[in-house]
Parts: structure tokens; C-alpha cells; sequence
């Protein structure tokens, strides 16, 4: 077989997987914090309505929302992550939201990831304030396009993380409120 052959059968090959990748499905799952004891759905949810503040509740190092406050409310974030280079350096890993939706009466946001530097194409979470009997959770359901070298396992495990964390600090929050 020519070179020029063998060129063409590559790049036919990497074409039909592109767009095999492509074609994936996107991911849909959901993930559940634990209950949040003794608090109410009316105390927790105005620390999700600050769309611009939620780094108080999110470990985030940098969160702010562009400025006069617009419809649609625009976020920008970033916060330092450890590199997978193995060598314990980090990388600043960085996001820009718009509010789709937030609701008050039924406690959800729902907002759509628009640019990223993590490879992600299509993101779109909705966070809810759940009450329950005795207490609260916050629900976070999210679809998003499949992500070269991560796994929807990866993405549910860190948003447990995530939620286990503004779990401590909305406990942190609301304690010095009252």
C-alpha cells in the first residue's frame, strides 16, 4: 500500500471516530447531598438565589457576575484544582455561567456552562433546595456531552464532593446569621 494511501485510511479512521464520539449520547444523572438537620428550605434557598455570591457555599476562589447585572445574569469563576501531571502542582480551572432559570416558589436554578478550559462542550445543572421532614438536601441534576478522559462516575463523584463541602459551609453561614 502507498503512503498516500495509508494517510487517507488514517485520516478516514480518525474522522469515524470523531464522529463516533460525537454521536455519544450526552450524560444525565443526579446527585443528593446529605440532609442538612434542623434547617428549613426558606433558610438555605436565598444563599442559592445569590447566583453571584454562591462561592461562600462552593469551594471557589474566585466568583464574580459581570457588571451592571444583566438578564441574563452572567458568572465567572475559578478556582485552583490539582494538575494531572502527578507532580502535586495545580491548575486554575475556570467557568463562565448564565442563569437560565430561578425559580423561588419551587427552590431550583438552572443555569448553562458557556465557555470552560476543562474540554467541556455541553453542561447544563440544575440545583435544588429540597425540604424534608427533618431537615434539608440539595439535589443536583445535570446534562452534559460526554468528556474525553473523564467518566460520568468522575463527574457524580465530584459533585458529591461538592456538596459535601457547601453542606459544612451553608452550616458555617447560616450559623453566623444567627
Amino acid at each position: 500500500m502507498k503512503p498516500s494511501s495509508l494517510i487517507i485510511l488514517f485520516l478516514f479512521f480518525v474522522s469515524a471516530k470523531t464522529i463516533s464520539a460525537a454521536r455519544q449520547p450526552q450524560w444525565k444523572g443526579a446527585v443528593l447531598s446529605e440532609t442538612i438537620k434542623g434547617r428549613t428550605a426558606d433558610e438555605v434557598w436565598p444563599l442559592f438565589q445569590d447566583f453571584c455570591n454562591l462561592y461562600e457555599i462552593f469551594p471557589i476562589d474566585v466568583s464574580f457576575c459581570t457588571l451592571p447585572l444583566s438578564d441574563p445574569l452572567i458568572r465567572f469563576l475559578a478556582t485552583k484544582v490539582p494538575s494531572r501531571t502527578g507532580d502535586n502542582s495545580t491548575i486554575v480551572s475556570w467557568e463562565k455561567h448564565q442563569v437560565l432559570e430561578m425559580n423561588s416558589k419551587k427552590r431550583f436554578l438552572r443555569y448553562k456552562m458557556m465557555e470552560n478550559n476543562q474540554g467541556i462542550k455541553t453542561y447544563l445543572p440544575t440545583v435544588s433546595v429540597l425540604e424534608k421532614k427533618d431537615g434539608i438536601q440539595i439535589k443536583w441534576d445535570f446534562v452534559m456531552d460526554p468528556v474525553v478522559g473523564v467518566t460520568i462516575e468522575d463527574v457524580r463523584n465530584n459533585l458529591k464532593l461538592i456538596l459535601a463541602s457547601a453542606v459544612v459551609n451553608i452550616e458555617k453561614v447560616l450559623s453566623k446569621s444567627t
